[in-house]
């Protein structure tokens, strides 16, 4: 199809928006369903940490994971726009039916598949040793998330008494929670950077982090977030194990420095599959049976069947795409 680029721009920027504010709703709710139960912090107050987070960390700590995104996967080339809608339309359908079920999945994760299945299915050179190191990395930042959160528990656990011992434990979370977002947006909310970059038709990732324009993605992304806040707060928080704020506070530290250190590599990993697997960690130090292993496997079902199956729709999406333009 011989469509101008004055057609497809604005195309492209509602589906950035779109994933943007599916981002809020997967990945920001289930990060302040956590959040929420360390403290007594505003929940618009959290969710101004975080959007911060999302829009300054590119600017501050730079932009390696979007441009893994764009170009380190698959060599797109002058076809980076398409590929990047087709990736993100079979990412949304597998959040969608997935998110249905109430079940909290790996946005990046299905991204990831996305992009590789496109790649595949239009015949593009794919860095099949890049795209390996990825999974390997991010299959094994939440199992870290999970062993730091079971170790740091017991220190959590010691601060949260009455008292004045109390309220130190709600300004550790403050000074965690803000570390964790700043992870995020270091890590895999760059996500939201990679796709912006081809609506808006930049050249890179770079360019984009200092447009006005990029400010669209964090207030699309705090609507979301809050939009989701309810049914994430329940699976992750409540389903897996009832946590304390104690719990929280150690949680979140084993998911804050396993996915920061990934996103200062450059590796793309999943902040929720790493906050899900460390408040099962921390759930394990106070007993093994507390944790509600039927819902956890409920949830890690769904991260193994994210991947094959934005894989299939990218492949199959892709080839669809070839026919009609």
């Amino acid at each position: 199809m011989d469509l101008t680029a004055e057609f497809w721009e604005p195309v492209f920027t509602v589906v950035a928006l779109l994933f943007a504010l599916v981002s809020g709703t997967n990945d920001g709710a289930t990060l302040l369903a956590l959040g929420a139960r360390a403290s007594r912090m505003p929940l618009l107050g959290a969710t101004l940490i975080l959007t911060v987070a999302v829009v300054v960390a590119p600017l501050v700590l730079g932009t390696s994971v979007a441009s893994t995104f764009l170009d380190r996967l698959v060599s797109f080339g002058s076809q980076l726009r398409p590929a990047l809608l087709v990736a993100v339309t079979a990412s949304l359908a597998t959040i969608a039916l997935l998110g249905w079920r109430g079940l909290p999945t790996s946005l990046t994760v299905a991204l990831l598949g996305g992009l590789v299945g496109v790649g595949v299915g239009q015949g593009l050179e794919v860095h099949w040793r890049t795209v390996g190191v990825v999974i390997l990395i991010a299959l094994a930042t939440p199992a870290i998330g999970l062993i730091m959160a079971f170790l740091i528990n017991r220190i959590a656990l010691s601060l949260d008494v009455r008292g004045r011992v109390s309220r130190l434990l709600e300004r550790v979370h403050v000074a965690v929670f803000s570390v964790q977002c700043l992870a995020y947006g270091t890590n895999d909310g760059q996500k939201m950077l990679a796709v912006f970059v081809a609506a808006t038709g930049a050249t890179g990732a770079e360019a984009v982090v200092s447009d006005p324009r990029s400010l669209l993605i964090g207030l699309f992304f705090a609507l979301g977030t809050l939009l989701g806040l309810r049914r994430y707060a329940k699976s992750v928080v409540l389903d897996v194990f009832p946590v304390r704020p104690a719990n929280a506070v150690a949680a979140e530290i084993g998911a804050a420095v396993s996915v920061l250190g990934t996103g200062l590599l450059g590796s793309p990993v999943s902040t929720t599959q790493t906050v899900v697997t460390s408040v099962i960690g921390s759930g394990m130090h106070e007993g093994v049976r507390r944790v509600r292993w039927e819902h956890a496997l409920q949830i890690g079902l769904a991260w193994v069947y994210t991947f094959p199956m934005t894989f299939s729709l990218g492949v199959a999406f892709a080839i669809v795409w070839g026919w009609v333009s």
